[in-house]
This record gives C-alpha cells, sequence and structure tokens, in this order.
C-alpha cells in the first residue's frame, strides 16, 4: 500500500465529512448533553424550590388558623355605656397606626335589649405576616370588648380565611393585605342617649 500518494478529491470530502461528524457526535455527547443535563437539573432544583416555598407558606398560614381560634376571637375588654364611638376609633388608631395602611367601613350601631353590637369592616396592609399576626393580637387585645370574624389574608396570589385564636407560630417576610370584621359591644346601661341606634329587628330587615 502506497502511503505516501497524494488523497484524490473525493477521498479529501470523504474525510472532511466525517471529520466533521466526529465533532459533532464529540459536542453532543461532552457538551450539548451535559448542558442539557445541568438545564434540566436547575429547573427541577427550581421547582423544587418554588415547592418548597409556597409549602412554607402553607405551613404558616395553618399555624396562623391554628393560633386564631381560642377565645372564638371574643376579647376581655370593658363594654362601655353607649355611645362609645369616639373612644372606639381612637383605640382602633392607635392599633393600627403601624400598618402600612388601613380603612374602616363603620356600621350603624344596633341595640337588642340592653346589649349593644357596631359592627367595622377593617382592611389593612402589613409587611409581613409576622406583623399582621400583632396587630390582630392587639386588636383581641384591645380595651373595649370585641368579637373579631372573618379575618382573611392574602399575599403572592393565595388567599387565606381564618376564624381567631391566641399566636404562637412562625414570622415571614413580605407584605401582606388582611380584611376583618369586628363587632364592639356597648350597653344602653349608663347611656345618657340611645340616639341613633337601630333595633335587631331593623338590622335583619336590612340585611334582607
Amino acid at each position: 500500500m502506497n502511503w505516501n500518494r497524494e488523497l484524490s478529491r473525493r477521498e479529501k470530502v470523504v474525510i472532511l465529512v466525517l471529520a466533521i461528524l466526529l465533532l459533532v457526535l464529540v459536542y453532543y455527547r461532552f457538551v450539548y448533553s451535559y448542558v442539557q443535563s445541568r438545564l434540566a437539573q436547575y429547573n427541577t432544583s427550581a421547582l423544587e424550590s418554588e415547592l418548597l416555598v409556597e409549602q412554607g407558606r402553607a405551613q404558616q398560614i395553618s399555624s396562623m388558623e391554628a393560633q386564631i381560634r381560642v377565645g372564638k376571637g371574643s376579647s376581655e375588654g370593658i363594654v362601655a355605656p353607649y355611645n362609645n364611638l369616639k373612644q372606639e376609633i381612637r383605640e382602633l388608631n392607635r392599633i393600627f397606626r403601624g400598618t402600612e395602611n388601613f380603612n374602616m367601613d363603620f356600621k350603624h350601631a344596633y341595640a337588642d335589649g340592653t346589649n349593644v353590637r357596631r359592627n367595622i369592616s377593617i382592611t389593612f396592609t402589613a409587611g409581613s405576616m409576622n406583623s399582621a399576626r400583632s396587630v390582630i393580637n392587639d386588636l383581641y387585645g384591645c380595651r373595649y370588648k370585641c368579637l373579631i370574624r372573618n379575618i382573611h389574608i392574602s399575599r403572592g396570589g393565595g388567599a387565606y380565611d381564618y376564624d381567631y385564636q391566641a399566636s404562637g407560630g412562625s414570622t415571614s417576610s413580605g407584605s401582606v393585605s388582611v380584611s376583618l370584621d369586628v363587632t364592639f359591644f356597648e350597653t344602653t346601661y349608663g347611656a345618657s342617649s340611645t340616639s341613633g341606634l337601630t333595633t335587631a329587628s331593623d338590622q335583619q330587615q336590612n340585611q334582607q
């Protein structure tokens, strides 16, 4: 066999094609496959991390749900004579002044016998889940007797409903939006006037 003979043009083309195919196979085996494998691992890790975050949020919510049930949301404050609205507003402003923002919708107070109830719908934004819990705890410890209901917390596209309970549990960063209803209890005993009061039957008719 003559190893010194000059290769024909056809042989050079064949060798060139084989060399290109070899390079492609080497690239696919050692570069492309490795990159794809790493990307798959990265995507899996990202999904697992996201899942862990969501599970953590769910656990925090479950913790708050467990915290917000003892005592049925009713505080141990005093039952003041009607009309105690100004003092209740002052107390609410003290409780919510540390939030990022808040809004209150006051309903007409109504009497059921000598008992007076004043319903207020409140929405507020807190800097974290822990801050929201602290505000709710402060409301629970309000000096005037009240009942907290329909606590609704949302963050990051998730929404959660609660009943009230004394706290404990984990902290979490990130702003949360909270809505709740609170009923303040007053009494007609010792009231200097009952002006502005409606009755429980009037309240029921308005809700129908």
